[in-house]
């Protein structure tokens, strides 16, 4: 059997289980190879790849290489005005599936490009929750997650758009 042949419930059984023991393999699959296949399964609004596609986008075009959440907001839903914590719950949960797509096609973890608008910057939580999610995916963020951050925003500046064009 192959990962993409489980079911969504076989997928969290796997994962709870995981969990559960503590443990990151044992099993067929990783723990690891199940989180980015359930993430991979998730419909949304906003598409992995476009998402991805359209930080790559903003961020070029942007003064300081960055591009904040609501330009991302925005582009997928420019008639839907961002009001109260629902569109930034919607947005995070859309740029934990953008890591997973980045992860799924060897791609610097692009949501390191997506800041908070009024200080250009990432708050500590946000830091905080891009190494988690790359963690989670087994990725080796290092010691210091600032500069696991820091080192995925000067790889996605380097990233020519034309690249999506072979996902």
């Amino acid at each position: 059997m192959e990962l993409k042949d489980l079911t969504d419930q076989q997928i969290s059984n796997f994962i709870a289980n995981y969990e559960k023991s503590g443990k990151v393999e044992g099993g067929k699959f990783t723990l690891s190879e199940l989180r980015l296949e359930r993430q991979r399964r998730i419909v949304s609004p906003f598409p992995p790849a476009e998402t991805a596609k359209a930080i790559v986008e903003i961020a070029q075009t942007s003064k300081d290489g960055l591009v904040s959440y609501k330009e991302v907001w925005q582009r997928f839903r420019p008639n839907v005005v961002w009001t109260g914590n629902a569109p930034r719950a919607e947005m995070a949960k859309a740029l934990g599936r953008v890591i997973a797509f980045c992860i799924d096609n060897e791609l610097p973890i692009l949501t390191a490009l997506v800041v908070k608008a009024s200080t250009r910057s990432h708050s500590p939580e946000a830091i905080q929750n891009i190494c988690n999610e790359a963690r989670s995916y087994g990725i080796d963020v290092g010691i210091d997650p600032h500069e696991f951050v820091k080192a995925q925003q000067e790889r996605s500046r380097s990233l020519a758009i034309e690249a999506f064009s072979k996902l």
